[in-house]
This record gives C-alpha cells, sequence and structure tokens, in this order.
C-alpha cells in the first residue's frame, strides 16, 4: 500500500481510486483495532479471579470495543487529509488526539 500511494501520483488514480485507497486504510486499521481488543479482552477474561463474567458484561465490552475501534481507525484518515492540504502541523495533530477524546468520551457515555 506504502509503495503504490508513493510510486502513483492522485491524478492516476482518479476520484475512485483514491476513495478506494481511504476506505483500505480504514478498514485495515479497524481490523488491527478490533483484533487487539479482542486478543486483549480473551486475555482480561481468562485471567480475571471472577470466572463468571455475565454474557451481558461481555457484550456490552464487544459493543464499546467496537465503537472505540470505528472512532479510533478513522485517525489515520484525517492525518492523511490534512497531509494532503500541504502541511501538518503539531496543533493539528493534537486538534485529531483531542476529537479522537472527545469521540471516545462519548462512546463510553453512550454504549
Amino acid at each position: 500500500m506504502f509503495l503504490i500511494t508513493n510510486l502513483i501520483g492522485p491524478s492516476d488514480f482518479g476520484v475512485g481510486g483514491i476513495f478506494l485507497v481511504l476506505i483500505t486504510i480504514y478498514v485495515l486499521c479497524f481490523l488491527i483495532l478490533v483484533l487487539g481488543s479482542r486478543l486483549l479482552e480473551k486475555v482480561i477474561i481468562t485471567h480475571s479471579a471472577d470466572k463468571t463474567v455475565s454474557n451481558i458484561y461481555i457484550n456490552r465490552l464487544r459493543r464499546r470495543s467496537l465503537l472505540i475501534s470505528a472512532a479510533l481507525a478513522f485517525a489515520p484518515l484525517l492525518l492523511i487529509s490534512m497531509n494532503s492540504l500541504g502541511n501538518v502541523q503539531i496543533w493539528y495533530v493534537v486538534l485529531v488526539v483531542l476529537f479522537e477524546c472527545v469521540a471516545i468520551f462519548f462512546i463510553i457515555k453512550r454504549a
């Protein structure tokens, strides 16, 4: 993916190609985050002192982890879009981090 995006310019891809690359990046980031959260979930459940973890708690934990993964997978797209505008300064990265923190806060409060 890195090689393709560096060898071929956006004008060679066209709008559909750029959209496809952005969707691929989002899906890859989402899958990596979901797999990481599932592995962490397995470790927590197997090493917990209370072996009788309810299914309701597990389902709520999975739902929250999916929603948080979806929000976090959007951060690379924000940074890529800012980079395409010309420059990425530290303040823009701080704004993306703040956006992600607010999104995660609302996800935790809602789910």
